[in-house]
């Protein structure tokens, strides 16, 4: 259980919401213990509740961490799709940028090199200041993974 001084800050984190914010840290709690499913559990969870993309961004790498790369893809998008429209403004090129390099991350790891440029090309016109979407990008150019 959470000690009661740390409420408000999961709330903020939450856009307001206790439940959604002790959610995503049993989510993370879980997901760093290896246990996937309740990981799963809690970030559905705190998805139903807030739908910002920040729950559904933290499925996104459990399913990488799995390999299964097309429900990644697939979490990732709508995670993007979630933050437009409820994410914090004053976030948003940061954080629609590390959703954008996870997504070029997953397209990289399921083969469409493609896809995974164009989605690293939109990380880096979001916050140039994204070096992992750089270096990514640089990697996939020169033809390296």
């Amino acid at each position: 259980r959470a000690s009661p001084y740390f409420i408000p800050y999961f709330n903020e984190a939450a856009g307001g919401t206790a439940d959604a914010g002790l959610s995503l840290i049993r989510g993370m709690i879980a997901a760093m213990r290896g246990d996937d499913a309740a990981a799963e559990e809690a970030f559905r969870r705190a998805d139903g509740i807030t739908r910002d993309g920040t729950a559904r961004y933290n499925l996104a790498l459990i399913f990488l961490r799995r390999g299964n790369t097309r429900a990644a893809i697939a979490e990732v998008r709508l995670a993007i799709d979630e933050f437009e429209r409820r994410g914090r403004a004053g976030e948003r090129a940061h954080v629609l940028s590390l959703m954008e390099m996870l997504a070029g991350s997953a397209r990289l790891l399921d083969g469409d090199k493609t896809g995974a440029r164009a989605a690293l090309v939109r990380s880096l016109a979001l916050d140039a200041r994204n070096l992992r979407a750089g270096l990514l990008l640089r990697k996939l150019e020169a033809g390296g993974q």
